[in-house]
């Protein structure tokens, strides 16, 4: 491998993570910045082997494009997905071959329609076009400034489409449990929500409390197709976990009150189960 192509490869892949980070697309920032790098004067140009490209290249490309990629967010998008990804590939495709053959004299159709596939839109490309995003659904609006610094602790800002709340106090939830016409009144404001989220783009609805979990996160829930997340479960094991983990003389959860896990006061929790 020469230098010259170790060195597109290294740029490539630092372009790629700062499109992600500025949630902008990297197959387009990446052709963009071909583009740029096409006008530079002396610059020397590089040749692929296409059969790297093929067998070495391209595969992972397309299946790490699949995986991120969300049957929810297909079905919701059929039409524009279904055109974005055959007919735009289709009609660049033709288009392109058309004034190259018009143009070039030398042409052939064949070689015209070859040149048009090539520069159409890649598989890949319209594969990345839905991804998996998670809606966060708080119990109460107080929450979602700590929801938002936790996305952004644990780096999930690419993965998370927005964060919304239910409007209930603590004994609303309460409520909830024992009444049946509580529960619709407040089942009726979480489908709402989630709806909100999906379309800021969330195909997948996270509630982050263990109260509208259970209310809410029956075994096969979903609005309108998108599934609620039931955590409590995965809390418990979670909790297995840390005992194991303390009886093999593992560290204690950090107590700092900046950490995120600092004990609540008598006085919050007075307050948060009382007052809502």
């Amino acid at each position: 491998m020469g230098a010259s192509l170790l060195a597109v490869l290294v740029v490539s892949v630092l372009l790629a993570a700062v499109a992600r980070h500025y949630d902008v697309s990297a197959p387009l920032a990446l052709v963009v910045a071909g583009l740029l790098g096409g006008l530079i004067p002396g610059f020397k140009q590089i040749e692929l082997d296409p059969e790297l490209v093929l067998y070495v290249l391209l595969p992972p490309l397309l299946w790490s494009a699949g995986l991120e990629s969300s049957y929810h967010g297909l079905r919701r998008n059929i039409r524009p997905i279904g055109l974005l990804a055959v007919g735009l590939p289709l009609a660049t495709t033709f288009a392109v071959g058309f004034v190259a053959y018009k143009t070039v004299p030398e042409l052939t159709v064949a070689a015209a329609l070859t040149l048009g596939a090539i520069v159409a839109p890649p598989d890949a490309v319209s594969a990345s076009a839905v991804g998996r995003k998670l809606g966060l659904l708080a119990i109460n609006h107080a929450f979602i400034p700590t929801h938002a610094d936790q996305v952004r602790r644990y780096g999930l800002e690419q993965r998370v489409a927005g964060i919304r709340a239910v409007d209930a106090t603590m004994a609303d939830w309460m409520e909830a449990f024992a009444s049946a016409e509580k529960k619709a009144e407040l089942e009726q404001v979480f489908v709402r929500e989630a709806r909100r989220l999906m379309d800021a783009g969330a195909d997948v609805i996270v509630p982050t409390g263990g109260i509208p979990m259970m209310l809410f996160g029956a075994p096969g829930a979903h609005v309108d197709g998108a599934p609620i997340v039931n955590g409590v479960t995965v809390v418990l094991k979670a909790a297995e976990m840390a005992v194991k983990l303390r009886r093999l003389g593992a560290g204690v959860t950090s107590r700092v009150a900046h950490s995120g896990f600092a004990l609540p006061n008598e006085k919050t929790l007075d307050e948060f189960l009382n007052h809502g």
